[in-house]
């Protein structure tokens, strides 16, 4: 089975599929209107393998994924709010010729050349690339169907390269593992570029044939809790920091449609996994753990055990190997840390055009996680550190390097080391320390302006320290010794 196949066998559904807004879709006006752009744009869908989706979370952005899939083609989904620096790296390194958009976002490719654009809301198409020929199928199994987010902003970006055969085997994974069913109703308030989003929600609810509602406004409890009454929801997933604020609420109210509530994307402290659990009783709450090279679903704490394994990120999924490997190579037993490494259906199959990157992180089939753990005598797994430079902000990884390759490029910055600190509403968030060139002089606000022009804006560090030197190590690597991720 193709990820495609998954909207093809309903097309003739005329069950609910998607509410955003005022705006209701079925499953069969979904097909309808992803076939109706897939044949517009196959006769000018690019010779590159690579579309790019540039698109906020809307029920266009699951028509432009499906019309990307309908032309057998890879979807590279992008961040709607990316900086255009950002957006430039990623098209060139990504080998993008044609670019899914809606009117606001095509402003960013004014000045991009070789880019073909097509409108969503318009339907129209804008060529400027004569690099194109019909598309070449790629329909087998193990074709790359998705290069997902994990970095961009530096001249080497990192996308992970994940096929039909990654996805589909995560999805019917989480779908045994959270018993998804056709009559769940799922709120969708995640990024949907973002890999637990885009498996674990939208396309595992899609599978089974279940609805979708799109939060069309920004988060707060109590549109949260009118949305769920007025839609009956059935399922949320969320990350840490979202799920604090229901704690914060004093119109708490006990909602009967809504089952359960998964929380990933970052780890979440004991004490407000406890207070949820108290707070909200009627409700079951999961916890869950992933990463995008694992397409990304790894392992579930389900509600049966969340008084008595709290701390756990629980056990893995079906048809995924966990094993916890020591410094010295060898398997851990009971209680002993190592890093966390697992090998299924799931792993992706590269980095893409990053084959040294790829050999470091998947070896004899084992994909090497860069997180420190051990498990239990019941084989419950516990998370205790993080080997990477990863920090995760509101369940977003930020990769301190593109920050640095950034800050680097002002002509006043002679070093720059940027590590994560944590953050209460966050859970971490970025900050810099910088080494000025001599006879140079720059302020904190003019650096943190050139970032902002420059990246994302939750890549910006919260704070500049200027300082003398930096500590490296004997091979001359910066000694992210400050890095909270350094355990």
């Amino acid at each position: 089975m193709l990820i495609k196949d998954i909207l093809l066998r309903q097309k003739s559904n005329d069950n609910l599929a998607v509410t955003f807004g005022k705006e209701k879709l079925t499953y069969r006006q979904l097909f309808e209107f992803v076939q109706k752009n897939a044949d517009k744009l196959k006769i000018y869908a690019s010779n590159s393998h690579n579309i790019g989706l540039l698109l906020p979370n809307s029920s266009n952005y699951i028509i432009g994924l499906f019309t990307i899939l309908f032309l057998d083609k890879a979807a590279v989904p992008l961040e709607a709010s990316i900086k255009k620096s950002e957006l430039k790296n990623i098209i060139n390194y990504c080998d993008i010729n044609l670019i899914i958009t809606d009117t606001k976002h095509k402003k960013l490719l004014t000045d991009v050349e070789n880019i073909n654009i097509f409108d969503i809301e318009t339907n129209t198409l804008e060529i400027n690339s004569q690099s194109c020929i019909k598309c070449d199928l790629q329909t087998h199994f193990d074709d790359v169907t998705m290069l997902m987010h994990t970095s961009g902003s530096s001249d080497k970006p990192k996308r992970v390269m994940l096929t039909n055969r990654n996805i589909i085997s995560n999805i019917e994974a989480n779908i045994e593992a959270l018993n998804i069913k056709e009559n769940d109703k799922t709120l969708i308030s995640l990024p949907m570029y973002f890999s637990y989003c885009n498996t674990a929600q939208l396309l595992s609810h899609m599978y089974v044939g279940a609805q979708i509602v799109i939060l069309d406004t920004i988060f707060l409890p109590h549109i949260f809790f009118s949305i769920v009454e007025k839609e009956k929801i059935t399922n949320f997933m969320t990350v840490p920091t979202i799920i604090k604020t229901l704690l914060n609420y004093s119109n708490q109210k006990t909602i009967q449609s809504l089952k359960w509530i998964s929380i990933g994307g970052a780890p979440i402290d004991n004490e407000t996994f406890k207070k949820l659990i108290e707070s909200f009783k009627d409700i079951e709450f999961i916890k869950t753990y992933g990463l995008t090279e694992a397409s990304p679903r790894v392992s579930t704490l389900l509600s049966k055990d969340c008084r008595t394994k709290t701390a756990s990120i629980g056990k893995p999924m079906k048809g995924i190997e966990v094993k916890i490997i020591l410094e010295n190579g060898n398997e851990a037993k009971e209680y002993e840390k190592g890093e966390l490494s697992l090998k299924g259906d799931n792993v992706m199959k590269g980095y893409y055009k990053n084959t040294q990157e790829t050999a470091k992180t998947i070896k004899d089939g084992w994909l090497h996680t860069g997180d420190i753990g051990y498990y239990d005598e019941e084989g419950f797994i516990y998370l205790s550190g993080r080997k990477k430079n990863i920090i995760i902000s509101n369940g977003i990884n930020i990769y301190p390097e593109e920050i640095e390759d950034v800050l680097m490029s002002h002509h006043a910055v002679e070093q720059a080391y940027v590590y994560g600190i944590l953050n209460e509403t966050y859970g971490e968030i970025p900050e810099a320390k910088i080494v000025i060139k001599k006879e140079t002089a720059i302020s904190d606000m003019e650096l943190l302006q050139y970032c902002r022009e420059k990246l994302s804006d939750y890549k910006i560090p919260a704070k500049i320290i200027f300082v003398d030197k930096l500590q490296y190590t004997n091979n001359m690597k910066i000694k992210r010794t400050e890095s909270l991720n350094v355990k």
